[in-house]
Formats: structure tokens, C-alpha cells, sequence
């Protein structure tokens, strides 16, 4: 979704490519690698969608739970029941967008919870990756 809405808002802008990138605080190898869905940091993920005029929400690629249901739905759910972990989540997103997070320590909340639920932990090396987002459709 992000690489249409993006070639679409540059070409009806009537901008070039490095123009439209220097406009979001990007460099113009940022845009190519969001035109060929190669993965981006969420702070540039910010930076587009600003520029696009959209919420970062409508350009991310998220990942259903396993047996399909909403994200969303599902994580508003578990903080009905444990309200506190509403401040945690805000408190990781915040570090996340500031680049502060230790990828480290969220593998370890993740192992954790994981182990806790008794759950494989697949995939630990990409949560390693520094914050990096694939962008898409919903």
C-alpha cells in the first residue's frame, strides 16, 4: 500500500523523487527502498506518512495473530484486563520511536512472555533487527 500511495502523492504533487525526499527529511535511496517493499526504520515510516498526510497506522504491515484476529482488538483486549500494561506498551513505542531501545531487552520481555504462555519463540534474530518495519497493506 505505502509504495502506491507514495509514487501516486509524488506524482500528483507533480515532485521529483529527491525533491519529495528532501521535503520528508529523507534521502531519495529511502523512497526506492520503500518503491521495491524493502523494510524501512519506523522513524522514516513517520516521516512518510507525515508528508503523505496519513497515519503510520494505514501504512504498516501488521501481523495477525495466528488464529486471525484483529491486533488491535487483541491487545485492547488484554489491557481491559490488565490496565498497567497499557503504560508499558506506551513506554516501549515511545523508546522505540526515539531509538532507544535496547532490541535486547525486548527480546527478553518477549522470551519471557513467551515462556511464561508456553509458546516458541520464532524468529528471535529479526526482533534483533533495529526496529525495522515492512511497509504495506493492512
Amino acid at each position: 500500500m505505502l509504495k502506491q500511495v507514495l509514487e501516486q502523492t509524488i506524482k500528483e504533487r507533480g515532485v521529483t523523487v529527491r525533491k519529495a525526499a528532501r521535503e520528508m527529511g529523507i534521502s531519495h535511496a529511502t523512497i526506492y527502498r520503500i518503491y521495491k517493499d524493502l523494510p524501512v526504520d519506523f522513524p522514516t515510516l513517520e516521516k512518510v506518512a507525515a508528508w503523505l498526510e496519513i497515519p503510520v497506522a494505514n501504512v504498516l504491515d501488521v501481523v495477525s495473530p495466528p488464529n486471525g484476529d484483529d491486533l488491535q482488538a487483541v491487545l485492547a483486549e488484554v489491557v481491559a484486563v490488565k490496565p498497567e500494561l497499557a503504560e508499558v506498551f506506551a513506554q516501549i513505542a515511545q523508546e522505540i520511536r526515539a531509538g532507544t531501545m535496547d532490541m535486547r531487552d525486548l527480546d527478553e520481555v518477549v522470551s519471557f512472555a513467551a515462556y511464561k504462555l508456553n509458546l516458541s519463540t520464532r524468529g528471535s534474530n529479526e526482533r534483533r533487527k533495529k526496529t525495522e518495519v515492512h511497509p504495506g497493506s493492512r
